[in-house]
């Protein structure tokens, strides 16, 4: 009896350990707070805090479980850049990590710190203030944005503009609208027509076009009297305004381009590299583009040269070095030579991945290598895509995880599993009690708790008898405030 005392003074003084049953092995959970706490609601950790719920108000914890921002707040969010944006009678303001009110709550409402600055609205105007509550940018703009490398886009009296942190007006606030910087060029709008605009406010494109999209790979796509082309960052047209649709912005150098109801493919100069032939093309993968002429599907390379003939039903796109193609009602894969290398025998495929992809048969799903090869058998409901060598699994209800080798390595006993792991650790339900499995399938968070969190900074949240408490992950426990209360 006096042994006993011993080991449950020992237990309250120090670490809370708890036995884990029916895992593999034997494992203990180590408590930095036992469930104790009457919380509606928890939030993951950020910067070392957590928000929580207390009949209907919110307030923050530290990783040691104790409330350092009182149960106040009618709304709160998690601490960025060092400060949480907190609401109180329907007034916006931030407070920093002692709870202390650094930009008062008298704002109607807040967008959270950027680059040391925040959004802030008043009434029908925006502004900006800095972390100690000064106005960067006073209220009195109808909208601004975020900063991008020291710039704010603003609207004033219907007009956009562009302002520094200092309020300085580099692109003057004149136009109807504006899309915000890419590769350090402004889209801007004014009467209708859009162009560009640099850092200083001074026009590189002219504003002529009907429509734009943004810069990549120093090229943008724009529309002029209902066609469409390419220009550079000079305004420049690299590729002539004659089509009559582009999907989308250059992939790998090309580009797909559709004239007279045919597609194609250009390249950065123009030329049509791929000719205009092909009712339907698809996305390039790895230097090839799925192309389809009447009803068939094949590839083609960079220089419009067939690799893989146009006799598939349908394809879909390579990865690591395979496509998926079909024939009839079946799948399998081919490579960049044509070359049939997965039999097209299977009612469903999803691509590789690792080396490995997961095919369907019979109506049971298997994983083939890129021989063909099966190297996990159909035996299956479901299987997901491989994540660090392992793959979640889905038999008759139950779920579990399986390896490359089709080994099941976390049993299928579960009734949901999380899809991956985080922090080497994955949330499992079984009969409607949570916890944690490991990659061994070792349950190292027994399944007790009416609810977990997912880990965050080390901890998670658990919740037992209608109680909160907070756990260590068991495969880093090292410098973690673990205590026992």
């Amino acid at each position: 009896m006096k042994r006993l005392l011993s080991v449950i003074l020992i237990i309250l003084l120090s670490l809370s350990v708890l036995p884990t049953a029916g895992a593999k092995n034997e494992v203990s959970v180590t408590y930095v707070i036992k469930p104790s706490f009457d919380f509606g609601d928890v939030g993951d950790f950020h910067e070392g805090f957590a928000a929580v719920e207390k009949g209907g108000k919110w307030g923050f914890v530290d990783k040691r479980g104790k409330v350092i921002v009182p149960f106040i707040y009618d709304e709160v969010w998690d601490f960025h850049e060092g400060l949480a944006k907190v609401k109180k009678e329907n007034k916006w303001g931030f407070i920093d990590k002692t709870g202390k009110v650094v930009v008062p709550l008298i704002f109607d409402d807040v967008f959270s710190f950027f680059e040391g600055l925040a959004r802030v609205k008043k009434g029908n105007k925006w502004g900006v203030t800095d972390k100690t509550g000064n106005e960067i940018v006073p209220l009195i703009y109808e909208d601004v944005s975020d900063f991008y490398e020291g710039l704010v886009a603003v609207k004033k009296s219907g007009k956009w503009g562009v302002i520094d942190k200092a309020g300085k007006e580099v692109v003057p606030i004149v136009y109807d609208g504006i899309r915000f910087f890419s590769e350090d060029l402004l889209a801007v709008n004014k009467g209708g027509k859009w162009g560009f605009v640099d850092k200083t406010g001074k026009v590189v494109v002219p504003i002529v076009y009907d429509e734009i999209d943004y810069f990549l790979e120093g090229i943008a796509k724009v529309k002029k009297k209902g066609k469409w082309g390419f220009i550079d960052k000079t305004g420049k047209v690299v590729v002539p305004i004659i089509y009559d649709e582009i999907e989308y912005n250059f992939l790998e150098g090309i580009a797909k381009v559709k004239k007279g109801g045919k597609w194609g493919l250009v390249d950065k100069t123009g030329k049509e590299v791929v000719p205009l032939i092909y009712d339907e093309i698809g996305f390039i993968s790895e230097g090839l583009a799925a192309v389809a002429k009447e009803g068939k599907w094949g590839f083609v390379d960079k220089t419009g040269k067939v690799v893989v003939p146009l006799t598939y039903d349908l394809v879909g796109s390579f990865c690591e070095g395979l496509a998926d193609v079909k024939k009839g009602r079946k799948w399998g894969f081919v490579d960049k030579t044509g070359k049939i290398v997965v039999p097209i025998i299977y009612e469903a495929v999803a691509g590789f991945s690792n080396e490995l992809a997961v095919v369907k048969k019979d109506g049971r799903y298997g994983v083939v290598d890129k021989t063909g090869k099966v190297v996990v058998p159909f035996l299956y409901d479901w299987i997901g895509d491989f994540y660090e060598g392992l793959a979640l699994a889905n038999k008759d209800g139950k779920k579990g995880y399986i390896n490359k080798e089709g080994k099941v390595v976390v049993p299928l006993i579960y009734d949901w599993v999380a899809s991956c792991f985080k922090d080497g650790l994955a949330i499992a339900n079984r009969g409607g009690k949570w916890g944690f499995v490991d990659k061994t399938g070792k349950e190292v968070v027994p399944l007790i708790y009416e609810s977990v969190r997912e880990f965050s900074e080390g901890l998670a949240w658990v919740k037992k008898n209608g109680k909160w408490g907070i756990i260590a992950n068991p495969l880093k426990t090292k410098n973690l405030p673990v205590k026992s209360k």
